[in-house]
């Protein structure tokens, strides 16, 4: 696991690099209490901060449409506080902040949330992508006139080619065009444990397969 660390320019601190590397174990909490000593060791060395006493902005995690609930949007609150009725932007998406619920108990509701807080939120007219950023305006108009701008721009850029949407049936023929080999990082999120070990099952025959 160094070794591949190091092969992607993260040196662990043991082998003299900068990145910290904390052993840990979700099934025993093996190494938890040491992961959350470095990382406000790391906060504190830094000197990460955050201003409570402002409009909220972070970072989405991922989105969803869920039946009855409508959008559902997981927000990491990276500086100022999120509240009910604030409005949102973020990337191609905007509204009004219906609900906030705790990320671990989907029935446990907030009013508000401060930076460094993961929060499901409800009011979002389209999911938003991962990754795209958030912000709290005063206006519903300029967050709808903010939102709609970047549609068209993202729009424009696919039209142009400058900004191709890569699908698995179009993948292949971008990996051609570059005549070069390529490889495809995927992330796999999964309802169950039991559906990941399907995959994994899966990835093993397919392996086997390939050595015989």
């Amino acid at each position: 696991i160094y070794q591949d660390l190091a092969t992607n320019g993260l040196l662990p601190t043991e082998w003299g690099g900068e990145t910290e590397v904390v052993k840990t174990s979700a099934l025993t909490g093996a190494g938890i209490d040491q992961l959350l000593e470095t990382i406000l060791t790391l906060a504190e060395l830094h000197e990460y901060k955050a201003n409570p006493n402002r409009p909220a902005m972070g970072t989405c995690l991922e989105a969803e449409l869920q039946e009855h609930r409508g959008v559902v949007t997981k927000l990491l609150v990276q500086n100022g506080t999120l509240r009910v009725e604030d409005i949102v932007v973020c990337g191609v998406a905007h509204g009004r902040v219906r609900a906030l619920y705790d990320t671990l108990n989907p029935y446990k509701k907030y009013e508000a949330v401060g930076p460094g807080t993961p929060v499901h939120m409800i009011g979002l007219d389209t999911p938003p992508g991962a990754g795209d950023r958030f912000y709290v305006l005063e206006d519903i108009g300029l967050a709808r006139q903010l939102a709609e701008q970047r549609r068209k721009a993202l729009r424009q850029e696919e039209l142009a080619g400058i900004r191709p949407r890569v699908t698995l049936e179009n993948w292949k023929n971008l990996v051609q065009k570059e005549d070069k080999s390529q490889t495809l990082n995927l992330i796999l999120r999964a309802d169950t444990r039991g559906s990941i070990e399907a995959l994994r099952h899966e990835q093993w025959r397919e392996q086997l397969a390939e050595r015989n």
